[in-house]
């Protein structure tokens, strides 16, 4: 448990399978107090009785149903549990298969794996955010990434929505060699907020047993502030030709000698393919969901639970805060320009209208986006077809008084935050047609969007 937490929303797996293989996952809750709690425990146990159940197959096949499999339990208890109808976990999974010599991972949102080896610490997984791949990219640095207002803003997460193993954007999966002499990180984000790449490896190439290792991590992250809980899982993998001639054979050359005889490396051309399968998952995500992501989120969730109203002191009398001057100086931008910004993004996905969209965004988002093969009319015939399915027949928002608060960031991005009433004229009248969103904005220094976010927190029929 984290130093400013009172309740453990983590949970982790590390079991045996098989004589050959490990079951390893670090999984991390999401709905507040008990809800991300459930949700992470019912993962937790699904995936290994899943496993175990259906222990035929296609191994990396196997461990994406089981996700799947997790997914669609939390989705039903959310559906049955009025008061956990937020909740879901996010997840990094792996089968470590030492007959086969292979890794197979499944992995959902920011939990990460790492692989360490002769003194280097490589990342495995992707983060399923915005800030994940800017910093994946080099937009930001690790410490820029790690103190980002919006770090934890994830675009997946396992048990909002009913998911098959097909789905593009729901689960990464990859194989990776298991080579000799590694050990596997697999954590939650409690960790990586709080301590460097550098600071994991200062602690990894100790000699010290798994358990000391794992142990000093928590704590270096504690140490850090603790803000969150802290998972870690580690697995070592030596090749069994290593272990019988300890006696014999200098350790350099025993790894020498395993990885000449059954280690397949990691070319370029393989590295190249799988950040390819990472370019082209995020920007399907990015094309069809980040231009209206409050009406996707919206929509997807219709027909859950009232949830509870927004604090009472959101609602209250005009209380903006003021901008810096250097803000004002350098984008030119008072608040009245800053709302206006908000309001014309606001009407522009409400009239399905992308080329506004796409010139609101800062350029390295419009290049990320332009980067997909669907163009802008394929898009706003998407939207289309959800409004006819959803029986919408107008939209309608609205910033509501007094919540516009606006943040000057260190690298000169403006972080704006506000409530928005958001209503929809439905065909059903049964169905909720009121929203309050918490939305959040990030503006580069040229007034143009660079990253957002949409909660809703309160439904109304």
């Amino acid at each position: 448990m984290g130093r400013q937490r009172t309740n453990n929303e983590d949970a982790f797996v590390v079991e045996q399978l098989d004589e050959n293989t490990v079951l390893a996952i670090a999984i991390d809750g999401v709905g507040g107090y008990e809800g991300g709690e459930v949700a992470a425990a019912i993962a937790q146990k699904e995936i290994p009785a899943y496993m175990k159940k259906y222990n035929r197959g296609e191994r990396l096949e196997l461990l994406k149903q089981a996700v799947v499999s997790a997914n669609n339990a939390i989705v039903e208890r959310r559906q049955a549990d009025a008061e956990r109808a937020n909740m879901s976990c996010v997840l990094t999974s792996a089968l470590i298969d030492r007959e086969r010599k292979v890794v197979d991972m499944v992995h959902v949102g920011d939990t990460r794996m790492y692989q360490f080896r002769h003194g280097e610490l490589k990342k495995l997984s992707h983060d399923h955010s915005l800030i994940g791949y800017r910093e994946e990219v080099g937009d930001l640095s690790e410490e820029e990434a790690m103190h980002h207002p919006q770090r934890n803003v994830i675009s997946r997460d396992v048990g909002s929505e009913l998911h098959e193993v097909e789905d593009s954007d729901f689960l990464e999966a990859e194989e990776f060699p298991l080579l000799p002499n590694s050990i596997f990180l697999f954590c939650s984000d409690g960790l990586t907020d709080l301590i460097t790449s550098k600071q994991m490896v200062g602690i990894l190439e100790l000699p010290d047993s798994l358990e000391t290792k794992a142990q000093m991590l928590i704590d270096a992250a504690n140490e850090a502030g603790g803000k969150d809980n802290v998972t870690v899982v580690l697995v070592e993998y030596q090749a069994e030709e290593v272990a019988e001639s300890l006696a014999t054979k200098p350790i350099e050359e025993q790894s020498l000698e395993n990885e000449s005889k059954e280690v397949v490396p990691v070319t370029p051309e393989r590295k190249k393919r799988c950040h390819k399968k990472w370019i082209v998952a995020m920007i399907v995500i990015i094309a069809l969901l980040s231009g209206a992501c409050a009406v996707w989120f919206i929509w997807t969730r219709l027909g859950q639970k009232e949830m509870v109203e927004p604090e009472e002191q959101m609602m209250g009398e005009p209380d903006i805060t003021n901008i810096a001057n250097p803000i004002t100086d350098q984008m030119g931008l008072d608040t009245a320009g800053i709302k206006s910004i908000i309001k014309q993004y606001s009407n522009a996905f409400i009239e399905n209208d992308f080329e506004t969209i796409s010139q609101l965004y800062a350029p390295q988002v419009r290049k990320y986006c332009g980067s997909c093969n669907l163009s802008n009319s394929q898009v706003i015939e998407k939207y289309k077809n959800y409004d006819r399915k959803f029986g919408v027949n107008s939209k309608h928002s609205e910033i509501r008084r007094g919540t516009l608060t606006i943040m000057q960031l260190m690298d000169g991005e403006i972080f704006v935050e506000y409530i928005e009433d958001y209503k929809i004229d439905r065909q059903d009248t049964t169905k909720p047609s009121n929203f309050v969103l918490l939305k959040h904005i990030v503006l580069d220094t040229n007034a143009k969007i660079v990253s957002f976010d949409d909660v809703t927190i309160s439904e109304n029929k």
